[in-house]
């Protein structure tokens, strides 16, 4: 054993001293009076006299209170206010739904009033279409700004109603203002209860109802409105009698001036517009800002609006039940069942069979042409384009007596912006000589925009093209693509074709048929894009088409693929425009594959449908010589009409 666990740790003298004063200084259980401390005591006597929080304080004993261990006084007061912050915050988020609820009750229990704007004579066979009173509806704290707002929408629309005596008188003093003032009539006509439906009423209903949702409406299409007025001052494209005009007739002198004097009344009243949207969209954004509505809010109310109203959804479920149940487009595109309805509608024995080869959806393009005609969408463009077609643009078709409608054949032609004259083609074609022109799309477009089919349409693969064509069917395809329909505005009438479209060459030869240039004239005139007018007036499509031809990997694709969605998408943004269609049909390009190539039929077909759009578009894109076409056309029609009555009476 070690000789030091003999020694006696107790013994140290150090040890011994502080054990005695421990003992010394504690007391006793028989000594200790818990009531000798009056410490408690008056702490609870001051609490009930100050009505302010309790603080007990712990006291220690003697022994360690001695030994240095006493807690410093400025810990042991302190007050902890991060559980009164959280409960306020509770509250205050409390009053608020409580406060958002008791707003919407309040809508709810609303009275119905009768609509009163736009005011409307007693006589009128029309009705007013809403209720307005702002003294009554809107808060008074709100109800100047409305007001401001209102007399902003008066004078837009008074501005609009002298733009087109401007026009006019433009057109007095120089054929050119024929477009002008064609354009002036679709702009009075369209924006005033445009701005009045789509920006006035959404700030209304903000500040009757403290709607988050209005307020982000009325931001992204006041914006818009700021956008287009600024372009009116400038007379860009024809879209007001603005600045552009007004030096050009001051310039001119002569009798012009008196025609200058109006446009600069008009240029002056777009830029007060123009200055006074600035400030109410700043002052408005302010108000929004001091309400407390959050983007979060606006979600909410859109979602409750649309996503979760009962009567949506209801018509929604309908809708989408009708739809199947007429085209026969089940959700379950392989059942049995309608495949052998498709098969049985297809009466000619060899076509059957061809299309027997592809799956249900591209079996539709094989039906016939009358089965298509009668198809629910198909009847839908011919309401929504046909009669447009016909008597809005006064579309024909020249040369028709160069194709074989017993054989098939392949139609192409050049891109516009809009998309409009396809379908507008498509269903016309139809209707004059009972035969569908089945076109081939993009096949992207294809996946997202399936009901094409029902036109159709099937996406644009090599194979099914030269099954439809071996089948006697009228095929369309536009080789430049979506890329052709955004090199710009400047380019509407050239015929734009990647280096690598030559894949109908290889179709019409394989199938041998002929391959016919078509070209509509006015096609780019007929519609105006406010989204596609902006996208070209800076410059994006130049930017898409050089970051394309840089051919970055993955990225390049990937930004194809979106740019076409989104162009498809914003096309069906359209403005009619009263621009004469004619639909000319080219002679049939002449080819011997024994002889040439197939990069000698891609340039003899883009040398030919550009020598047809040179022959009958000379003067390129041009507004008002569209409009004057038209105007001379309906003259014409009006004045056989009435000459034939002046006949027919004469012989009875």
């Amino acid at each position: 054993m070690n000789n030091d666990s003999d020694v006696n740790p107790f013994a140290d003298p150090s040890i011994q001293q502080a054990t005695q004063q421990t003992f010394t200084n504690q007391q006793t259980l028989s000594e200790y009076n818990p009531f000798a401390n009056a410490t408690v005591g008056s702490k609870i006597t001051q609490s009930n006299t100050d009505n302010t929080p309790v603080s007990f304080t712990q006291q220690l004993p003697p022994s360690y209170a001695s030994a240095g261990t006493s807690i410093p006084p400025q810990q042991t007061n302190r007050v902890d206010f991060s559980q009164f912050e959280r409960q306020q915050a509770e509250l205050e988020q409390r009053e608020k739904r409580l406060a958002e609820r008791e707003r919407e009750l309040r809508n709810l229990q609303a009275p119905q009033r009768e609509k009163n704007f736009p005011p409307l004579p007693d006589w009128s066979p029309l009705r007013p279409c809403f209720y307005q009173d702002i003294n009554v509806e809107i808060p008074p704290e709100f109800q100047k700004w409305v007001r401001y707002l209102y007399y902003l929408w008066l004078l837009y629309s008074a501005t609009l109603a002298l733009n087109m005596i401007a026009a006019f008188s433009y057109l007095m003093v120089d054929k050119e203002g024929a477009a002008t003032f064609g354009l002036s009539i679709v702009y009075f006509v369209l924006f005033i209860p445009c701005s009045y439906a789509c920006w006035f009423r959404p700030i209304y209903r903000a500040f009757r109802q403290d709607s988050a949702s209005s307020f982000m409406i009325f931001f992204l299409i006041f914006f818009i409105q700021i956008v287009i007025t600024i372009l009116q001052f400038f007379g860009v494209a024809n879209l007001g009698c603005g600045f552009i005009l007004m030096v050009k007739l001051f310039s001119s002198g002569g009798s012009k001036i008196i025609v200058g004097i109006i446009v600069m009344i008009v240029t002056l009243s777009f830029a007060i517009i123009a200055v006074a949207d600035g400030l109410l969209l700043i002052k408005v954004h302010r108000l929004y800002r001091q309400s407390g509505a959050t983007l979060e809010q606006a979600q909410r109310e859109f979602q409750s609006a649309f996503v979760n109203n009962p009567t949506v959804r209801g018509a929604a479920r309908e809708v989408a039940t009708a739809g199947i149940n007429q085209t026969t487009l089940a959700v379950n595109m392989d059942s049995i069942d309608i495949k052998k309805k498709t098969d049985e509608k297809i009466v000619d024995p060899s076509i059957r069979t061809e299309a027997q080869r592809y799956s249900l959806p591209t079996r539709f393009a094989f039906l016939p042409d009358k089965v298509i005609g009668e198809l629910w969408y198909f009847r839908l463009l011919t309401l929504s384009y046909y009669y447009i077609f016909i008597y809005f643009h006064g579309f024909e078709i020249i040369g028709m007596e160069k194709i074989d409608r017993k054989q098939g054949c392949l139609f192409i032609s050049r891109h516009s912006t809009h998309n409009a004259e396809i379908q507008g083609a498509i269903v016309c074609t139809y209707h004059k000589t009972g035969r569908v022109i089945r076109s081939l799309i993009h096949r992207q477009i294809m996946l997202i925009f399936s009901f094409l089919r029902l036109m159709g349409c099937v996406p644009g693969k090599r194979d099914t093209a030269v099954s439809l064509l071996n089948s006697r069917f009228w095929v369309a395809v536009i080789p430049g693509g979506a890329e052709e329909a955004m090199v710009g505005h400047e380019n509407a009438y050239k015929v734009c074709w990647p280096e690598n479209r030559k894949g109908f060459v290889h179709v019409a030869t394989e199938a041998g048929v002929p391959i016919i240039p078509t070209f509509m004239a006015n096609q780019e005139e007929m519609r105006w894009n406010p989204i596609l007018f902006l996208w070209n007036l800076f410059g994006l499509g130049h930017l898409y088409s050089y970051i394309l031809k840089l051919e970055i990997p993955l990225l390049t694709p990937l930004l194809h693929s979106i740019g076409t969605i989104i162009w498809f998408s914003m096309t069906w943004i359209q403005i009619p425009i009263p621009a004469q269609l004619t639909l000319y049909i080219g002679d049939p390009v002449q080819y011997d594959m024994s002889k040439d190539t197939i990069d000698d039929v891609v340039e003899r077909s883009r040398t030919a449908l550009q020598a047809l759009i040179n022959q009958y578009q000379p003067q390129g894109k041009s507004y008002s010589n569209a409009i004057k076409q038209r105007i001379e056309s309906v003259t014409k029609y009006w004045t056989e009409e009435i000459f034939n009555t002046i006949q027919k009476k004469k012989s009875n």
